[in-house]
């Protein structure tokens, strides 16, 4: 016999202020914890076989100063996530995951008729698998 127990739990907090007409800041905040438990018990007399468990509890931030006028938008910001992983699974303990990032882009406006350029860079820390920066243009 096989029980299944989710329980997932996410909650989000936003907050954004007008500094000038032009000038915005927003933080954004997350919370996460989700965990799964799987319980394989003997079909003759109910003893527990074997359990599997899964979670996540994971804190992060998104920080954005946005810059608007008629012609482009400009956004610089930041992210930072950081959590714990507890399973049995396949790897077995804790493991911590931390992400971080710095970005901007620029949304260029009618520099042709209805037609927007919108470079940008991101920056990306992840201790499980290192830095990489992200360039792109749309």
């Amino acid at each position: 016999m096989v029980s299944d127990k989710y329980r997932n739990f996410l909650t989000t907090l936003g907050l954004k202020y007008n500094l000038t007409n032009e000038v915005t800041v927003a933080l954004d905040t997350r919370y996460i914890n989700q965990n799964f438990n799987t319980n394989y018990n003997s079909l003759q007399n109910g003893a527990l076989l074997q359990n599997y468990k899964d979670g996540e509890n994971t804190k992060g931030a998104t920080l954005n100063l946005t810059y608007e006028t008629q012609a482009q938008t400009l956004i610089v910001g930041s992210e930072y996530d950081g959590g714990q992983s507890n399973a049995n699974t396949f790897i077995t303990g804790n493991k911590s995951l931390i992400k971080s990032a710095v970005f901007a882009n620029d949304s260029i406006k009618n520099l042709i008729k209805n037609v927007y350029i919108t470079p940008g860079v991101r920056f990306d820390y992840v201790n499980t698998g290192g830095n990489f920066v992200s360039p792109s243009l749309g």
